[in-house]
């Protein structure tokens, strides 16, 4: 297997290759092969966000405000094949790069008017494409509610600002309504005090107008005011026209359902998953959905979905909100600040400074690598294993196995022979008596 993490402490990409049942923190277990740290930065300009273009350039988005094009390049690795197998380690450069795209003073006067919001620091929160043609067309979305539309010229190896635009900060998510193709873009946003609202960004990138906005929940039994703050959003398909559903998970660990033809612009319906005050932060469905993430089916019970609390678990949750398992149960030991679903696994990295591989077919650990820094994305790249080269005990095994296939190979041959040789003299013996 490849993976590249985004390792926090040193503002680096980390590249791992690495076998089924690699685990790093038992000795005599199976090691990693490489690990390669790139493009360190130090922790200030650690990488938030990260994308694969294509096979060799990647985006990189940066907590200082820059968003990076860089190239990646294979090389076969020198080893002694007696001991380990051949493969190939990548070196990244940086091609081109644009900066300035935070704006730190808009979070800043949130702080100043509100003694109860949380501290914020202006960051990437989304990067992903918005069209694939001739020059890649990708959305990056700040905390601090700035909109960037980043083309990008693959054969050049240049990148530019195309548009921008202001949404209501703060920002903990932007996702694109990808179900179905649309002149416009659909996108929702929201985050802490900032209730769901949906945009629709003309195909020209010029014009953004409003769609539509929720309501908060009703007060609680005792009356007083739910707080709002939604982390993750994914649609569903409607089979509406004009109309859309999507699900939201907020930070007090609330599942909301919602369809924008609800008069009262309130869920549908608001569960509290986690009745003992754990936090959430994410939300990633298993299975049929569109490549960013939203789910192809248009009933909310028949998905599934994992979330990361601000602790150590991560979560397995069915469409009603109910809790399946606990993903990696007793090995986390860290807020889990990164959970993806790629190719039937389950990515997971975080504060303990460790990357996870989980099988989503028996959740099983497959692969757990400690990289020094806390995670902050991770892609997989290749998921196949490498062929391992013969212990010695394997060879002399394989070796006592070889004569002994000889040597019945003779016995065999040396049988044959005695029956070829007793039919030969029974026919000359026939021969001999028809004359």
């Amino acid at each position: 297997m490849r993976v590249i993490v985004a390792s926090d402490d040193s503002g680096s990409l980390k590249e791992l290759v690495f076998n089924k049942g690699t685990n790093t923190s038992v000795q005599t277990a199976l090691q990693p092969f490489h690990t390669g740290v790139h493009l360190s930065q130090g922790l200030s300009n650690r990488i938030d966000k990260f994308y694969k273009l294509s096979e060799t350039q990647l985006l990189l988005a940066r907590h200082n405000g820059a968003i990076e094009l860089v190239s990646m390049k294979k090389s076969a690795k020198e080893v002694d094949e007696a001991k380990e197998p051949k493969y190939d380690v990548t070196e990244f450069e940086v091609k081109d790069i644009i900066s300035g795209l935070f704006d730190q003073p808009v979070l800043d006067e949130l702080i100043s008017k509100s003694k109860k919001r949380s501290r914020m620091e202006d960051h990437f929160v989304e990067l992903y494409p918005l069209k694939l043609a001739k020059k890649p067309l990708f959305l990056a979305a700040t905390k601090s509610g700035n909109l960037i539309i980043v083309e990008i010229d693959l054969k050049a190896a240049k990148i530019g600002k195309m548009a921008s635009h202001k949404v209501k900060a703060p920002v903990e998510f932007v996702t694109h309504y990808d179900l179905e193709k649309t002149d416009n873009f659909i996108l929702a946003y929201g985050g802490e005090e900032n209730l769901v609202k949906l945009v629709e960004l003309s195909s020209d990138f010029k014009v953004i107008s409003d769609v539509w906005a929720a309501k908060n929940v009703p007060f609680d039994s005792i009356g007083l005011r739910v707080p709002s703050w939604d982390v993750a959003l994914r649609f569903l398909k409607s089979e509406k026209t004009g109309v859309f559903k999507f699900i939201t998970i907020t930070k007090y660990a609330h599942y909301r359902k919602y369809s924008t033809d609800v008069e009262d612009f309130r869920p549908l319906q608001s569960i509290n998953m986690l009745p003992k005050g754990e936090q959430l932060c994410s939300c990633k469905i298993i299975s049929n959905t569109s490549p960013l993430g939203n789910f192809k089916g248009t009933n909310f019970e028949e998905l599934e979905f994992f979330a990361a609390d601000n602790r150590r678990d991560v979560y397995h949750f069915n469409g009603k909100g109910r809790l399946l398992r606990k993903m990696g149960k007793g090995d986390i030991t860290g807020y889990a600040s990164h959970i993806d679903v790629a190719n039937e696994y389950l990515l997971q990295g975080g504060l303990d400074r460790y990357v996870r591989v989980f099988d989503l077919s028996d959740h099983t650990l497959l692969a757990k690598i400690f990289i020094g820094g806390k995670v902050s994305d991770v892609l997989l790249l290749e998921d196949g294993d490498l062929q391992l080269p013969l212990t010695e005990k394997e060879l002399k095994k394989q070796k006592k196995k070889e004569a002994k296939r000889k040597i019945l190979e003779a016995e065999e041959s040396s049988q044959n022979e005695d029956i070829w040789s007793k039919l030969e003299s029974k026919k000359r013996k026939v021969t001999r008596l028809d004359i």
